[in-house]
């Protein structure tokens, strides 16, 4: 008996595990409980992350090195992008395909595999600069399910590795909807999503985080019924884009199949953006929001991407850059009828909010105003001053859950 050896898994428990996070929710020297670190940051209680066989959760991280930074140092927001759709992507995939699992109800007739597909993201944040030589953690939540979609949530936290100093510098709201990929896509043909297994909700914060999930899904609906308004106006001389950037879909962009991942397109629209953003300021401009970005078709291997980026809304010291994704077809028309005609299509858009900076202070500075002349930047400049006008309420309704400087969060009730 003596050399009878058995090997037993370690697993963290949740004590353990809410020790080792508990730099993540501090503040003022002081640990914020689950539930209220939940109503302070408008995240999610990561501590059950650390369990590798829920498929809801995921945690990655990542040293960001030279290659990475733009041209003031620090990591590029591109960068970033491209990483928390990843880390969107890998828990989307896990949560679409994990068969019997607790945590999901999966509906009949479901495909024997499901790939995920960026639809939207909504509200993306850069709180904060990450400098090369940073440690760089994502963590990924399943949040909410609607019929067809599904909602992830991403928290970015930067650690410097000298100092020990950890901070949260990012986060993001992704919606997914799953499809077969034994289906071919090719011309103007849209994903048809499958049905989404339905989040079992379990704990209090995960019916707090469906309800926020719910209520950003009836918003969501309401924002591209107003998108569409102007996208339909005329097209004048005066509405071409200041600038437009070209580039072809490689093997090194997709994930998997003939499908480019969207992280990849996002990364592609942000360099755009700011490209727009320093021209039109005459300063250095740095990323602070992006929102309103929707997929209506997939961008496919080969695609020749057209990303246009024209500013459309100043306040005084932020710029709304408008962003749309063209492609042109060049691949999927070889051996039609008329293959040395390519079909241009537009396969999403979204709007990204820039900050102008001073070269020696660094510190935001006051933007130009956007001239609004056609009836197309008309009508953008006021769909984008009633997304600003809303996301100002919003972030008033919202002042209830920053504590006060070396304090916490009390009790309270979500507003309606």
């Amino acid at each position: 008996s003596f050399f009878r050896i058995r090997f037993v898994p370690f697993r963290f428990s949740r004590m353990a595990a809410n020790e080792l996070i508990r730099p993540l929710f501090s503040r003022g020297g002081r640990f914020l409980p689950s539930s209220q670190a939940l109503r302070w940051s408008s995240s999610t209680s990561w501590a059950h992350l650390l369990d590798l066989d829920d498929p809801r959760c995921l945690s990655t991280s990542r040293l960001m090195l030279p290659d990475d930074a733009n041209m003031y140092g620090n990591v590029h927001g591109g960068t970033l992008l491209k990483m928390i759709e990843q880390a969107g992507f890998v828990v989307a995939a896990r949560y679409f395909n994990c068969k019997g699992h607790a945590c999901r109800c999966a509906p009949q007739g479901l495909p024997a595999s499901i790939y995920p597909i960026l639809a939207h993201a909504d509200e993306v944040h850069f709180e904060r600069p990450v400098h090369v030589g940073e440690l760089v953690q994502l963590f990924a939540n399943v949040n909410y399910t609607s019929a067809r979609s599904l909602e992830v949530e991403v928290t970015v936290h930067s650690e410097d590795l000298l100092s020990a100093n950890r901070r949260r510098t990012n986060a993001a709201v992704l919606t997914y909807i799953g499809t077969d990929p034994s289906l071919e896509l090719n011309s103007e043909q849209k994903v048809t999503p499958v049905a989404v297994p339905q989040l079992v909700i379990r704990t209090e914060d995960d019916e707090l985080r469906a309800a926020l999930g719910q209520e950003r899904y009836n918003r969501r609906k309401m924002r591209i019924a107003r998108e569409e308004m102007f996208d339909e106006l005329p097209l004048t001389s005066e509405d071409i884009p200041p600038v437009t950037l070209v580039q072809i879909m490689l093997p090194g962009d997709c994930v998997m199949g003939k499908l480019i991942a969207g992280g990849v397109v996002a990364k592609l629209m942000d360099n755009a953006a700011v490209c727009a953003a320093v021209k039109h300021c005459g300063h250095g401009a740095v990323t602070a929001r992006i929102d309103a970005l929707s997929l209506k078709h997939s961008v496919l291997l080969g695609d020749v991407v057209y990303v246009h980026a024209t500013p459309i809304f100043a306040s005084a010291k932020s710029l709304d850059i408008y962003v749309e994704v063209e492609v042109d077809r060049v691949f999927s028309t070889l051996g039609s009828d008329e293959p040395g005609l390519p079909h241009r299509l537009k396969v999403n858009s979204g709007c990204f909010t820039f900050v102008a900076l001073d070269k020696k202070t660094e510190r935001p500075i006051n933007v130009p105003p956007v001239s609004a002349t056609t009836p197309r930047q008309r009508a953008a400049a006021q769909w984008a001053r009633a997304r600003y006008d809303a996301r100002k309420a919003r972030s008033s309704a919202l002042a209830w859950v920053r504590p006060a400087a070396g304090g916490t969060p009390e009790s309270v009730t979500l507003p309606k």
